[in-house]
């Protein structure tokens, strides 16, 4: 009886330590997936890289850097274009005759009745724009004593009184000038009474 219990016990005992352990755990690797967003994201960082490399890295180093010789700022196989020196022009000065019609006054200085309208109409022909016809004055009262017919010229530095007394008849040294900054006219003719004598009555 002794004999088989320790049999059984011993047997017991062995199958205890006979038994297998747990196999150990095995992690399970990532899944295909999740490597192909890694690889996607390092191809994406590397693309990245290599354009802006191309893009803006290597044109700043690779650029033509321009030439300074001769005081003259050039780029690289470039020729140097002398620019000839402008001349200096003196400016001219040339008397032009206004586009607009001379404007002129005509008064009567000699008392002779219709020899402004006369005057008038003679000057029209020539292209002349009479705006206004009357009796000279001479401190308000009207003068009809004037011995010589003469021209008051408006006009600063202009000739056109001397050809409007040339025109008439007029002698030069009877041509007066009288400086307005804003005058209403341009010429003032006031006829004496030597009319007759004027050329353009004859």
């Amino acid at each position: 009886m002794r004999h088989r219990r320790r049999y059984s016990t011993q047997t017991i005992t062995r199958k205890k330590f006979s038994e297998k352990p747990n196999p150990p755990v095995v992690k399970k690797s990532a899944s295909g997936l999740a490597l192909f967003f890694k690889f996607l994201l390092i191809v994406l960082i590397l693309g990245g890289g290599y354009f802006i490399t191309v893009n803006y890295i290597l044109p700043v180093f690779t650029a033509p850097q321009p030439v300074q010789k001769n005081n003259v700022v050039r780029k690289q196989n470039q020729p140097v274009v002398n620019k000839p020196k402008p001349v200096e022009q003196k400016p001219t000065q040339t008397f032009t005759r206004p586009a607009q019609r001379i404007q002129i006054e005509i008064l009567n200085g000699c008392g002779q009745q219709g020899i402004a309208n006369k005057l008038a109409d003679r000057l029209s022909e020539k292209n002349y724009d009479v705006v206004n016809k009357g009796n000279y004055l001479e401190k308000g009262k009207v003068n009809w004593e004037v011995a010589h017919s003469k021209i008051i010229n408006h006009l600063a530095e202009s000739d056109e009184a001397e050809d409007l007394a040339g025109l008439i008849g007029i002698d030069k040294t009877n041509v007066e000038t009288f400086n307005s900054t804003t005058p209403v006219i341009d010429l003032t003719v006031v006829i004496g009474r030597d009319f007759p004598e004027l050329k353009i009555f004859r």
